[in-house]
């Protein structure tokens, strides 16, 4: 294996680099629940030499209702300032699996627009089995500044070469009926549609560059994390929420990009459409589901008891 600074490196290598000084080494152990295993723990027994602990369940989007999501850009700044992580260090990312979790956070990096980051071939497990050092003392960080910037290109990864870096396996996969569909590739460019989501005070100040990136198709406006950005928890029908939504709706039909909402209240509902929403979810698969099986048993309560 050719050692690539931007994508894998081996074990001799960082054996070889590990006391460089831009060198930044981040433990990013994740395990399932039902591994039995505690990454923090592990990482305070044994680490790497300089390795710093990087925390994906708490470096995420904690306004998400989902797992480890990308991090606001403010957020990661100041996570990877925190470490000591900053401009013109090179990032090697490992994890106690072998090659799990570090791939993820490989791309948060790139994501972030940094490209000196590689993952370690083999992680901790085979570092360990050839004899290689670790320790259990963290090192002391010193705040760096490291810049970020999001990156446009990855809306790439849903387009084919050459027009995209989606890589060529349809044949094998659900998308193309498992080769049922002849010319998938030939066609699939021209039929993918890429929604992006806001939901935040923040997305929303940024809603012009995001509607001036070139393959978005659509953006997906949330109102209730919208409402909690906003200081409205729980209260997306709040005037100024509200006001919000439809500014942005009306702002991204307006940039010829497809505007869209869930709305389980009707008059937001109407107020979306008349703003230029283009694809509205009026409901939820659990609240449906909930909502029948209320009204089921509130059919036979009174005969049962």
């Amino acid at each position: 294996m050719a050692d690539d600074p931007k994508t894998l490196v081996s074990t001799a290598w960082l054996a070889k680099h590990l006391k460089d000084p831009d060198l930044r080494l981040l433990d990013a152990s994740w395990y399932l629940p039902d591994a039995g295993r505690d990454p923090q723990a592990e990482y305070q027994a044994a680490h790497i030499p300089g390795a710093r602990f990087f925390d994906i369940d708490e470096i995420s989007d904690a306004r998400s209702t989902l797992p480890h999501m990308a991090p606001p850009v403010e957020k990661f700044m100041s996570r990877m300032r925190a470490m000591g992580v900053g401009d013109g260090h090179q990032v090697v990312v490992y994890d106690g699996d072998g090659i799990l979790s570090a791939a993820r956070v490989w791309w948060l990096f790139r994501l972030m627009g940094q490209e000196n980051v590689a993952v370690l071939d083999g992680g901790l497990p085979k570092w360990v089995a050839e004899g290689n050092a670790t320790e259990d003392m963290p090192p002391i960080p010193r705040d760096r500044h490291l810049t970020v910037r999001l990156q446009n290109q990855l809306v790439r990864d849903v387009t084919y070469p050459p027009h995209g870096d989606r890589g060529v396996g349809y044949a094998l996969t659900r998308a193309a009926r498992f080769s049922q569909i002849a010319d998938y590739g030939t066609t699939a460019d021209d039929e993918i549609c890429l929604l992006v989501q806001v939901e935040s005070v923040k997305g929303l100040e940024n809603l012009n560059a995001i509607l001036a990136v070139d393959g978005i198709d659509g953006v997906f406006i949330g109102p209730a994390d919208l409402a909690a950005d906003m200081g409205y928890m729980g209260n997306a029908l709040h005037p100024e929420v509200q006001d919000a939504i439809m500014t942005a709706l009306h702002k991204v039909h307006a940039a010829g990009k497809a505007p869209g909402i869930l709305s389980t209240h009707d008059d937001m509902t109407r107020d979306a459409l008349e703003a230029g929403a283009q694809f509205v979810a009026v409901g939820a698969d659990v609240l449906l589901l909930s909502h029948a099986a209320q009204a089921l048993a509130g059919k036979w309560r009174d005969t049962l008891t």
